[in-house]
């Protein structure tokens, strides 16, 4: 939807409203055709926070998932109470072993300091060919699958897989089996596209594609707040226009195949106020974001 660029940009205080509204769509729609997951697997979801919580969402929301193959844990019910709302026939419980015991397929998605713990309390309940997912850049599979003898795969989502785009890094340990790698992949493919990639490159990956949306989302803040200190435009509307600029510079580089050069080859003229404003960036970007890069890949060896 484009934001008409003299009223102020729709504010919505939760994720919730903003799924009700898509799920009523698709629902309208019939989009629903939960053929990936085969009808007697269960998909257990352990952790219901910020991207636990968007994960299984979007899933539900593709179509990828039926909610009643669904299972969902969590410490604090009422987090979960929201979901029970929109789709009651998704399986809830406090207890991460049911979830173990019931699901053929498990993601666990809580904090990288919390995944050693919980998959030594889920083992004695796992069944011995359950595929368990990490969704944490800083575990390493390789650790994860020596110590506990398990069939692992690791995917970095993005936040953006809300709206049914962005890329899903995805990583397959080595005794993973090619129907459950598809099976994986076809899932995350149904909101957005997936790379496969190997473990070494989660770090860069991530940066590029799960903490992207908020660098680009501050870039397009940046641009903004400098229009509005011009004093021409509120900030509704210049955050409006930046953010229509950005979505429309996007679809040119992907539906029209167009490269960055190009797009500011056909806009810059020789001498012109966007050749000046490009020098600018040409001169600040590069260390701006190589900073960016070293900062975040040190803090990812950290994790």
């Amino acid at each position: 939807m484009v934001v008409p660029i003299h009223a102020p940009l729709e504010r919505r205080t939760t994720n919730e409203r903003r799924f009700e509204s898509e799920i009523g769509r698709r629902k309208d729609s019939h989009i629903f055709n939960s053929l990936i997951i085969p009808l007697r697997m269960k998909v257990g979801f352990i952790g219901y926070g910020n991207m636990g919580s968007i994960m299984v969402r979007s899933l539900l929301c593709s179509g990828a998932l039926d909610p009643e193959n669904v299972m969902v844990s969590n410490r604090s019910a009422t987090r979960m109470s929201s979901l029970k709302e929109h789709y009651p026939a998704v399986e809830q419980t406090t207890d991460n072993t049911v979830v173990a015991r019931k699901s053929g397929l498990i993601f666990i998605c809580v904090r990288s300091d919390q995944v050693d713990e919980v998959v030594r309390e889920i083992l004695p309940s796992l069944d011995p060919l359950a595929h368990v997912v990490l969704i944490n850049g800083g575990v390493s599979m390789a650790e994860i699958q020596q110590n506990y003898g398990l069939k692992i795969s690791k995917v970095i989502p993005s936040v953006t897989m809300e709206v049914g785009r962005g890329v899903t890094l995805i990583c397959h340990g080595q005794v993973v089996e090619k129907g459950q790698k598809e099976l994986l992949e076809n899932m995350f493919g149904s909101v957005g596209p997936v790379k496969v990639i190997v473990e070494d490159c989660f770090d860069v990956g991530t940066y590029m594609t799960s903490c992207g949306p908020a660098f680009v989302a501050a870039f397009i803040e940046e641009f903004a707040e400098a229009a509005v200190r011009q004093g021409s435009f509120s900030r509704d509307e210049a955050r409006a226009m930046v953010t229509e600029t950005v979505l429309a510079t996007a679809a040119l580089m992907i539906e029209r195949g167009k490269s960055s050069e190009e797009i500011c080859h056909s806009v810059a003229t020789r001498g012109g106020i966007t050749e000046e404003g490009l020098k600018v960036l040409h001169r600040g970007l590069p260390s701006i974001f190589d900073e960016v890069v070293r900062v975040t890949l040190v803090k990812h060896e950290q994790s």
